[in-house]
């Protein structure tokens, strides 16, 4: 079941936060290429394509049912293995953004160095989010960094890709400002056509630091980013299986909502 207040109050706060360039300003604009972006998103509604090509984001959230699976209706690409896997922890919400801008050179194409972009895990450490709670932005990752597996936290330089991944998992530390301290599998694919990052958490989330909010193997946040024709295509998608959070679902949604967006101008600062 869609939560159309949370949407609309997690548009407000992406409102809040900085707004990126619409794509539509571009010289040659994106309707030339509304075709492959329709071709791309077949489960959108036109005015929702008419909106993306205007606005450059589009957001959707679920409260998902018992036994119902989340549609994930925007993914431009990997749609049916990231369905799958969100499906497989039988989450309670999901929250889809989906950004197209104009590609910066080092987007144009899905390579060795984009690649290696998403691999960097340190340069998440010290992005910013707006946080739902305090209203204003914050400082999402205190520290991450690659480590060399679950038991042994010792940091590791980020790795630098010499191919295309076809599945490579590495872990991560993060400490993050609402959950804590964390490890998460991050798993890598790419072909010619895009890149996913795959993130799942491998200990338990505490929002706050008390509040037990998210189990292990209980969280997902995909990342995808597929070229057209001198445009990108951003997407996200974050779904857990939540704890009672004794009123305060709809900010820890939204928050992953922001979350997203953060991830989206991590990524686009680090191509740009």
């Amino acid at each position: 079941m869609i939560c159309s207040l949370l949407a609309a109050t997690i548009v407000v706060q992406l409102i809040g936060a900085q707004t990126v360039a619409s794509p539509s300003t571009a010289s040659d604009g994106p309707a030339a290429v509304r075709a492959d972006i329709e071709k791309r998103l077949p489960h959108a509604e036109l005015d929702e394509v008419d909106r993306l090509i205007v606005e450059g984001e589009l957001l959707e959230s679920y409260l998902i049912e018992a036994d119902a699976s989340p549609m994930l209706r925007f993914a431009p690409l990997f749609r049916d293995s990231i369905r799958s896997d969100v499906a497989s922890l039988e989450p309670t919400f999901a929250v889809e953004v989906l950004f197209l801008v104009a590609a910066p050179e080092r987007a144009l194409r899905i390579d060795e160095e984009l690649v290696t972009v998403l691999q960097s895990v340190s340069t998440m450490e010290g992005i910013e989010y707006y946080s739902q709670s305090r209203g204003r932005m914050r400082t999402l990752f205190h520290e991450s960094y690659v480590i060399a597996d679950p038991e042994h936290r010792t940091r590791l330089p980020d790795p630098t890709a010499t191919s295309l991944p076809g599945g490579q998992t590495i872990y991560a530390y993060q400490r993050d400002s609402s959950f804590g301290r964390n490890v998460l599998e991050l798993t890598y694919s790419a072909d010619a056509e895009g890149a996913r990052l795959r993130m799942r958490n491998l200990t338990r989330m505490l929002y706050q630091g008390i509040l037990p909010a998210v189990g292990p193997h209980s969280l997902e946040i995909d990342l995808v980013v597929v070229p057209v024709d001198g445009y990108m295509l951003f997407y996200g998608v974050a779904a857990a299986r939540t704890a009672a959070l004794f009123g305060l679902e709809g900010r820890v949604e939204a928050s992953f909502a922001n979350r997203l967006e953060a991830l989206f101008r991590w990524f686009l600062d680090r191509v740009s």
